[in-house]
């Protein structure tokens, strides 16, 4: 059975033509991506054995679903930690940075249907990056007399959403804004 406002097979395929339809640049694959939570990660999941669509018929469908159901799987080593799977042209990516906790914590709000969380799809050039400190590479001082050499990594640094329209699309100026990161909050 369906949940009202839940991440489903059929909200990525409505969230797909909503994007598709205001011509948001896909990447070169085809594909957006969506940011999800752990919960909407269960979500998802658990629609998609709720509509026995982990069933396959081929060896490629099986290693498909296999790769969705079992995050630790990683088919691309280009791609991130946190890869779920390819599913319904989205790149889904779970994370437990946001969406998570209470109401009141960062991508957890009440709203008329009840508790929200929040989500990201994003296509292509919507992510900003700032450098505060440049990497470097530091050794630790407490070298056990000089018999140990323990080196980090350290850089500042951050990302953030390019053009988030929580709202939905209303620019009807001549030229309207190309919004590619939108906010997706579903039940939980």
């Amino acid at each position: 059975t369906a949940t009202l406002g839940a991440l489903t097979e059929a909200f990525l395929n409505n969230l797909y033509a909503y994007m598709a339809g205001l011509r948001v640049p896909t990447y070169a694959n085809g594909n957006y991506v969506l940011a999800v939570n752990t919960t909407s990660c269960a979500q998802f999941k658990n629609s998609l054995n709720a509509n026995q669509r982990s069933q396959a018929t081929t060896e490629a469908e099986l290693q498909q679903i296999t790769n969705i159901l079992n995050p630790g799987v990683v088919t691309d080593p280009n791609r991130m930690v946190g890869y779920v799977g390819t599913y319904c042209n989205f790149m889904i990516f779970a994370t437990n940075a946001f969406g998570v906790g209470a109401v009141g914590t960062e991508g957890v709000q009440t709203e008329a249907m009840g508790t929200t969380r929040t989500n990201y799809a994003f296509g292509r050039d919507c992510i900003g990056r700032g450098i505060g400190t440049e990497f470097e590479i530091r050794r630790d001082n407490n070298d056990d007399f000089q018999r140990l050499g323990r080196y980090i990594w350290r850089s500042e640094e951050s990302l953030i959403a390019i053009d988030v329209d929580p709202v939905g699309y209303s620019d009807v100026s001549n030229v309207p804004q190309q919004l590619r990161v939108f906010d997706v909050r579903v039940s939980g």
